[in-house]
């Protein structure tokens, strides 16, 4: 219940990130605490997009009660990174809430998977 009402709540925030194409939040603010102080996001971006999208954040942190705070990764190093199977990035796919992007984060999956040897 609380987690979704939550998320809902903030999802309008980030309905202008155009430029990213997933956009998983995570971290405290999905533990149902009361005391979270900013938003987690991961957001997959490309590489020319990102001073844009950083001075929109930037732009919004201004005014909001709870900051966002942006993880950014471009879609081959989120793939290097689920490969190598960095912690943080794990942990993001495994508990954070995909906000843009399912299909997205289902096809890097389903590709390093594919082209991992086990």
């Amino acid at each position: 219940g609380a987690v979704f009402f939550r998320v809902d709540a903030h999802s309008a925030e980030f309905k202008d990130f155009g430029e990213a194409k997933i956009i998983i939040l995570f971290g405290s603010a999905l533990k149902g605490k009361r005391t979270y102080k900013d938003l987690d996001l991961l957001l997959v971006i490309k590489e020319q997009d990102y001073d844009r999208l950083m001075k929109r954040i930037e732009d919004k942190n201004k005014i909001l009660l709870k900051p966002i705070h942006p993880i950014f990764q471009g879609i081959k190093d989120l793939k290097n990174n689920i490969i190598k199977e960095d912690e943080v990035v794990i942990n993001i796919i495994k508990t954070g809430v995909v906000i843009r992007g399912q299909e997205e984060i289902v096809e890097v999956i389903q590709d390093v998977t594919s082209s991992k040897s086990y």
